[in-house]
C-alpha cells in the first residue's frame, strides 16, 4: 500500500508516516518475526529492499519525503547496520552455507538475492546522494569507507563477492 502511495507521487504527512515506519519498523525487525517457512524471510527481505530502492529512486520527485528518506538513509545507524549486514557477507560466509544441513537451497538462494539487491541499492545511493552536496561526509559514507565496518569491511566484502563463482549476479554487482 505504501509503495503504491510513493510511486503514485502522493506526498504528505500520513504518507511520510508510512514510509518511515516501513524503513524504521518493517526493514529493521523483520528478521525477528516468526515465520512458518525459514525462506519466507527472505521474501520479505526483498519486499523491503524493493521499497527502499524504489524510495531512493523517487527522491528527485519527491520534496518532503525525499529530503526525510535522504536523511533517514544517510544517518540512520540502525538502517546502516542492516546494509552491512547483507552487504559485508563474503564468498568464504556463502561457501559455508552449503556445505552446512542447517540451511536449504531456498534459504541460500533468498540471502543471495538480498545481497544482489542490496549491492544494487547501495549503487543507487551512491548515484542518487553525491557526496559533494553534504558539507560534511555523511555518516553513511564514512562507514562505507571504514576500515573497521564489522563483521568485515566493506571494501573486503566487496572484493570477496567479486570471486563468489556459483551467483554470477552477484560477482557483476560487486
Amino acid at each position: 500500500f505504501t509503495w503504491q502511495l510513493l510511486e503514485a507521487g502522493v506526498e504528505n504527512d500520513f504518507v511520510l508516516a508510512l514510509v518511515v515506519f516501513s524503513l524504521q519498523y518493517v526493514f529493521l525487525n523483520h528478521e525477528y518475526w516468526k515465520y512458518k517457512a525459514k525462506q519466507d524471510r527472505w521474501k520479505v527481505t526483498l519486499q523491503v529492499l524493493g521499497f527502499l530502492k524504489s524510495c531512493i529512486t523517487s527522491i528527485p520527485y519527491l520534496t518532503k519525503i525525499g529530503v526525510t528518506i535522504r536523511d533517514l538513509i544517510l544517518s540512520d545507524s540502525s538502517i546502516h547496520c542492516m546494509f552491512f549486514r547483507l552487504v559485508c557477507t563474503t564468498s568464504p560466509a556463502l561457501e559455508k552455507l552449503y556445505v552446512s544441513r542447517l540451511y536449504d537451497w531456498k534459504e541460500i538462494d533468498g540471502l543471495q538475492q538480498a545481497i544482489c539487491s542490496m549491492l544494487d541499492i547501495l549503487v543507487s545511493i551512491f548515484s542518487n546522494f553525491p557526496e559533494d552536496e553534504f558539507p560534511s561526509l555523511p555518516i553513511f559514507y564514512q562507514a562505507v569507507l571504514s576500515t573497521s565496518t564489522k563483521p568485515v569491511p566493506i571494501v573486503v566484502a566487496m572484493a570477496s563477492l567479486v570471486s563468489y563463482f556459483r551467483n554470477p549476479a552477484i560477482q557483476v554487482r560487486a
